[in-house]
């Protein structure tokens, strides 16, 4: 979805909403344990990403 800042350019931005408590529940029935940490880091190093919001 393009946004525009205040010098009247484009830019390009990707959403990522991840439902956490479900990721969660996931890994601990396969009985491992989801670090959130690395989750973020992977997901600003693969996207490019600035901001970060984990919901739980």
């Amino acid at each position: 979805m393009p946004l525009d800042n205040s010098q009247n350019q484009t830019t390009n931005a990707i959403y990522v909403f991840v439902d956490a408590s479900n990721l969660w529940e996931a890994f601990k029935a396969k009985g491992r344990f989801l670090d959130f940490e690395k989750t973020i880091k992977y997901i600003k190093e693969k996207f490019g990403g600035t901001s970060i919001k984990a919901f739980y």
